[in-house]
């Protein structure tokens, strides 16, 4: 609201407009879905590792990778001899922040007759990217209120679209975002705005 007597710009009057500030980010969120359905499944040595966890809990019930590295296309580290557990030093983090998803997507095989192994890329890899993707987009939505707390809003608003489209993290969210990247960059944005 502009204040009696005190001009505003274009673009300060454009950014105090909410309409503005969704319309961008609801583009933002579908590119990103576009994107990232295309390239689906596309689960690296690494995406596996913090996967591994989910699928291992849901459906075996156990931390046990062995069946689990053998469909993903062999262990990737060691196995400890003396618990006879295979080694995986990645977080378990990814895991708990997709299992919304996850399980949604589960739900969602059963209901509609698609393999329901957790391996299938339709629905299980559409639901963990699409939790990365999510939890990207909300990342930056909650991002504006936290730097409105000390910055102009036309500051904040610019500032995270800085931040989304000057880093990398367009990419990872819009091509890989079953690594942790995206995940990460929600995680900062949440424990900054509470």
């Amino acid at each position: 609201k502009n204040k009696p007597g005190i001009k505003t710009d274009k673009l300060t009057r454009l950014l105090n407009d909410k309409k503005w500030i969704v319309l961008i980010l609801l583009l933002v969120l579908v590119f990103g879905y576009y994107t990232m359905y295309r390239n689906c499944w596309n689960m690296s040595k690494d995406s596996n590792l913090y996967y591994v966890y989910l699928r291992s809990l849901f459906f075996d019930g156990d931390l046990h990778f062995t069946n689990d590295y053998m469909r993903m296309g062999g262990p990737v580290y060691s196995m400890n001899h003396q618990t006879g557990y295979w080694l995986n030093p990645f977080a378990v983090g990814c895991s708990i922040l997709w299992s919304p998803l996850f399980l949604t997507g589960h739900l969602y095989a059963k209901c509609f007759g698609f393999p329901a192994d957790g391996y299938s890329e339709f629905p299980y890899g559409i639901s963990i990217n699409l939790a990365g993707l999510l939890l990207a987009w909300i990342g930056l939505v909650l991002l504006v209120p936290t730097l409105q707390k000390f910055f102009e809003d036309k500051i904040a608003i610019l500032t995270a679209l800085i931040v989304w489209f000057g880093t990398p993290l367009p990419f990872y969210t819009n091509q890989q975002p079953n690594l942790d990247t995206s995940l990460s960059f929600f995680a900062g944005s949440s424990f900054l705005y509470f």
